[in-house]
């Protein structure tokens, strides 16, 4: 995928990756990743699968300008460089609802979790 500028779009991130949307009440939804289905046939239908399934791959990027989440069709989550603004979209990554009543949203706080060693 390209940016809005036409940059290739340098994507990260396992099939580990998940979304979640809390709902009314104290439920919640999981997205977690649609794998990408194996073929061992070269023809062209298969080729157009194949650049299909690239968007199940397209996990998170992002740059000086955005960070986004999921890929193929929309993009699950986009947040600005100010961390400010965002929209959701459905993806073919997750296969996923928006995860907001609207699709453009004001960000209030973020959360940010890492691991430096998760050795067992």
């Amino acid at each position: 995928q390209k940016n809005d500028k036409g940059m290739r779009m340098r994507y990260f991130g396992t099939g580990e990756t998940f979304l979640f949307k809390f709902k009314e009440g104290s439920t919640f939804a999981k997205y977690e990743w649609v794998k990408k289905e194996e073929s061992d046939s070269d023809d062209d239908e298969n080729q157009k699968k194949v650049t299909k399934d690239r968007a199940k791959e397209l996990f998170m990027s992002g740059d000086n300008t955005m960070v986004t989440i999921g890929g193929g069709g929309g993009t699950a989550i986009y947040l600005d460089e100010n961390l400010r603004f965002g929209q959701t979209e459905k993806c073919e990554t997750f296969e996923n609802d928006l995860l907001c009543s609207d699709r453009d949203f004001t960000v209030n706080s973020i959360e940010v979790f890492g691991f430096n060693d998760i050795s067992w």
